[in-house]
């Protein structure tokens, strides 16, 4: 929350109000495999590629997520089972709000 602030000052904003909240729904180990995944599965398309990619690339990709599928079920299930009764406790927590308003006139150029 610090880093947010911060950056957000830096940038021109006020922080007006912060909001730290017990998470609502527990995907941290989810998402992580998920992203994991994307990042080592070959794109199926992305403005960076020097060329569009065939269908043979597709066809990889959707091999690899289809075979994907169980660690991303067990990353659900432990999402579910031994970790949503943890999700909350003590003073860590992936959820917060910020309102924050843009002080035009303070605010520098594009970073």
């Amino acid at each position: 929350m610090a880093n947010l602030r911060q950056e957000l000052e830096a940038l021109g904003f006020t922080v007006l109000a912060e909001e730290h909240r017990e998470p609502s729904d527990t995907v941290d180990l989810l998402g992580a495999v998920w992203l994991s995944l994307n990042a080592v599965i070959p794109p199926d398309d992305a403005p960076s590629l020097p060329r569009p990619p065939g269908r043979a690339r597709w066809l990889l990709r959707c091999a690899l997520l289809i075979a994907a599928v169980p660690a991303l079920a067990l990353a659900t299930a432990l999402d579910r089972l031994p970790l949503k009764p943890l999700a909350g406790r003590g003073k860590v927590s992936n959820a917060y709000r910020v309102v924050a308003r843009c002080d035009a006139t303070a605010r520098p150029g594009p970073r």
